[in-house]
């Protein structure tokens, strides 16, 4: 009985694992819209650990299907996780999309999904970015973030949010 209850555990958390990867540019706009539903409540270093790591970058840096150029290998082979977070300005995306929320006084748990628009393609140095916009709804009018993705082989993960629009 042990072993059965150990098995059907060990699926379950197996499968809720695998089930957040981000295969497919629908799953990062998925992804995306329940992380923005959290703003509200989301510090900044919750929100960041949502970014891609460097760690996770720097295992990848040998893949000529994802990265184009030697500059941005050799870039992210030499500099930390703080430095690339602040590179990428990835705090002050975040200060200002909950800015821009504030004021036009979203409540983002109450946010409504409406599309996600992208289109794959490079960026400086990086091949089959996710590059895409978020819309959705908040007292019937219609705002959109950017979103930036970056497939790291077999799965995406996130590069960016930025730029609250209405």
């Amino acid at each position: 009985m042990r072993t059965i209850l150990f098995f059907v555990t060990c699926g379950i958390f197996f499968s809720s694992c695998v089930s957040s990867l981000m295969k497919t540019p629908k799953d990062v706009g998925d992804k995306a819209f329940n992380i923005i539903k959290t703003f509200d409540n989301l510090s900044e270093e919750d929100y960041i650990k949502q970014m891609v790591k460097l760690k996770d970058l720097k295992k990848i840096t040998g893949n000529k299907d994802i990265f184009s150029e030697n500059g941005i290998i050799e870039l992210i082979n030499s500099i930390t996780q703080e430095k690339m977070t602040k590179l990428l300005k990835v705090d002050k995306y975040f200060a200002a999309i909950l800015e821009d929320g504030k004021n036009n006084n979203i409540d983002w748990s109450q946010v409504e999904f409406s599309k996600f628009e992208h289109v794959i393609k490079g960026n400086d140095g990086i091949k089959n970015m996710c590059k895409g916009k978020l819309y959705f709804n908040h007292k019937g009018k219609e705002y959109h973030l950017k979103i930036e993705a970056i497939n790291m082989g077999d799965y995406y993960e996130f590069w960016l949010f930025k730029k609250l629009r209405s």
